[in-house]
């Protein structure tokens, strides 16, 4: 638990504050309890990170006696892979594992969430109607696990619709004033 107060005090608190003094931003207008874990998703990761590390270096302080029996005496310390520690120190081979896999996790997500972006971005040139679908395909591709949306909205984002609004505008804005100058 001490552990987790202190990577909270460390990351997420400075995190915030940075967002409220740093950025000018409010909580209940501009960070609200939708977009926080947006907001302060830095914050949150490092702190979950932070916390783990010191959960696994801590060393067993809290743990009962770190004497070793002298029953077990009769086996031959040297006798012992690399990876057995001794009683009341650190697993390394634990702490190495667990931010592998911390680390791997984190970056198959991020190379997830990148794939599952490029459409948004393909899109980001066009009209904000192509734009919005595109972004709604990938919300359900990304929510359902149903790539076929993924793939719609990609092919979406790459297709340059035609503008056929803004002619039509001038148009009637040509005949407005037409008419205007005529009465």
């Amino acid at each position: 638990m001490i552990q987790f107060l202190f990577s909270a005090l460390v990351t997420i608190l400075p995190d915030y504050l940075f967002r409220r003094y740093g950025q000018g931003k409010r909580p209940g207008k501009e960070i609200t309890f939708y977009n926080f874990w947006y907001e302060l998703r830095w914050g949150l990761l490092s702190c979950a990170v932070l916390t783990l590390v010191l959960i696994l270096l801590d060393g067993g302080s809290e743990r009962g006696s770190t004497k070793m029996d002298v029953m077990n005496q009769s086996v031959s310390i040297d006798a012992l892979p690399f990876f057995v520690t001794a009683p009341g120190h650190t697993d390394g081979l634990l702490v190495v594992v667990a931010l592998s896999l911390v680390l791997v996790v984190l970056g198959l997500g991020l190379l997830y969430f990148r794939i599952q972006a490029w459409p948004d971005r393909l899109a980001r040139g066009a009209t904000k109607v192509q734009l919005q679908i595109v972004g709604i395909l990938g919300l359900i591709s990304l929510f359902t696990f149903n790539n076929i949306y993924w793939v719609a909205g990609l092919i979406l984002a790459s297709i340059r619709f035609p503008d056929f609004v803004t002619p039509l505008k001038d148009m009637a804005k040509a005949l407005s004033k037409s008419a205007e100058t005529k009465t």
